[in-house]
């Protein structure tokens, strides 16, 4: 009950979410964003999946690049002050939280390292199996992987988050298609308990925390905290 009353006490930040998924059928991104999004209180057109022709352009971060800046310009109140606009060298984007999946973990990583540095606020990468991806130093990453070999051989350089892995593993596929039905474990860095959880648990869980107000991805508030986990419920 406390949990679910302070979900409604803390603003949402203006923010949007943006999807990339892998070398796979696109509606299975589709199908697990429907499924999940809802529970992360986010307006659906600020929900933004990446889903390329021809789809080898899932591991270019140019082409996401150049997609996004339109998409997330749409999203821009057209209240703002014409001389805001005209002064400023790009338009007031709306913040940035990243799901990537497999192969689209490539793009994403290199997008959120331009995105953040050039263009707008990244909140937080999610890297669902990028297995052997290095993490963009820049902004608070979350690994969750489909089996334990996976979580520990894949590189976690930069700030403690917390990061999930699926026990018992699942074929990779599972985990991004349906990842309400993957159980395991929430880890963090050294001294930190591990958490029993579903994947869905984490990605709801950690996207509304990134959405809240206030919040500043370079301090500790990005350590595992399994306190956040019971508002998913």
């Amino acid at each position: 009950m406390v949990s679910s009353m302070l979900r409604w006490m803390i603003p949402m930040v203006d923010m949007a979410l943006v999807v990339c998924g892998g070398f796979h059928d696109p509606q299975e991104t589709h199908q697990m964003v429907a499924t999940l999004t809802p529970q992360i209180d986010i307006q659906p057109e600020r929900v933004l999946v990446f889903a390329p022709t021809p789809s080898s352009e899932i591991l270019s971060a140019q082409a996401l690049r150049q997609w996004l800046a339109p998409s997330l310009a749409q999203l821009v109140p057209l209240d703002t002050a014409p001389t805001e606009r005209a002064s400023a060298p790009h338009p007031p984007y709306p913040d940035v939280l990243v799901w990537a999946f497999s192969a689209g973990c490539v793009g994403a990583a290199g997008l959120v390292n331009y995105w953040q540095r050039y263009r707008g606020t990244v909140r937080a990468l999610f890297m669902v199996d990028g297995w052997g991806v290095p993490c963009p130093p820049v902004v608070p990453v979350h690994r969750l992987s489909h089996d334990w070999f996976t979580h520990v051989t894949s590189p976690g350089w930069g700030a403690p988050t917390a990061h999930f892995y699926a026990d018992p593993g699942v074929p990779h596929r599972q985990l991004w298609r349906s990842p309400h039905q993957v159980s395991g474990w929430q880890v963090g860095p050294p001294g930190e308990a591990s958490l029993a959880v579903n994947a869905a648990d984490v990605l709801i869980s950690w996207s509304r925390y990134y959405g809240q107000r206030p919040l500043d991805p370079y301090q500790q508030l990005i350590t595992h905290n399994p306190k956040m986990l019971p508002l998913s419920n």
